[in-house]
């Protein structure tokens, strides 16, 4: 694969996981919400309910006082299913944010609104290509980790098919992931991740996986431009 279409697919791959991540987020948000709203008078208390988790705070809103005056329906219909809730977030009634430590340059802070320079911290919840370079990283080293492991397979001929539905192929997939990222991650603060993937958790050995399921994802929806041919005699080897 060419290294333009490599810097594609990894761009793609980083993008997919952080868009569900997104989506994780804003439904998790969105049920919090729908438990609170039999409890208060207003939708507004209702999603100020639903900012905390566990009694911490997880989310931050911005509220369009006068788009919510003017669409009173739509506000109370947010609390239905995630699909209504969905419209009020894109028509810009509502907009729910995740604010995380970063590192942005000026420039960076200069494009983002919402930045809070006080205490260095982004919001994350916002498409991709509006992430800061910090942000950002952490997907995008992923994503090289699992695009090593996808162009390896297949030089050797195993399919995307079995990648996706093979247990053995799967394992063998997570503790590739899984050794590459102990490799970008040497002094990682958690030691309980520092391990072989067979003593991992299976949540985080889902979590390890995640990121190639999303790269598959991109491939399969262009599989020309991202496929790669087995070769005869490879000497590629899975770690």
């Amino acid at each position: 694969m060419e290294k333009a279409t490599e810097e594609e697919l990894l761009i793609s791959a980083a993008a997919k996981v952080h868009e569900d991540w997104c989506t994780q987020e804003l439904k998790a948000f969105f049920e919090r919400a729908r438990e609170a709203r039999p409890t208060v008078q207003t939708p507004g208390e209702a999603w100020d309910k639903a900012c905390f988790k566990n009694g911490t705070q997880r989310n931050e809103i911005w509220v369009d006082t006068g788009f919510m005056v003017g669409h009173e329906a739509l506000g109370e219909a947010s609390f239905r299913n995630f699909d209504d809730f969905l419209k009020i977030v894109t028509r810009g009634g509502l907009e729910v944010r995740r604010y995380a430590k970063r590192t942005l340059t000026e420039e960076e802070i200069q494009r983002s609104p919402d930045y809070k320079r006080e205490t260095g911290e982004e919001n994350i919840l916002k498409p991709f290509k509006d992430l800061s370079a910090d942000s950002k990283k952490e997907n995008l080293e992923a994503a090289i980790g699992a695009l090593h492991v996808y162009e390896e397979m297949s030089k050797v001929g195993i399919s995307i098919e079995q990648m996706e539905n093979d247990p053995g192929i799967r394992n063998q997939i997570g503790v590739s992931i899984h050794d590459d990222w102990l490799r970008r991650n040497p002094d990682h603060p958690n030691e309980s991740l520092k391990v072989p993937y067979s003593e991992l958790d299976e949540w985080t050995k889902q979590q390890d996986l995640t990121v190639f399921s999303a790269l598959l994802t991109v491939v399969k929806q262009n599989k020309e431009h991202f496929q790669v041919a087995p070769e005869e005699d490879s000497q590629a080897v899975i770690r």
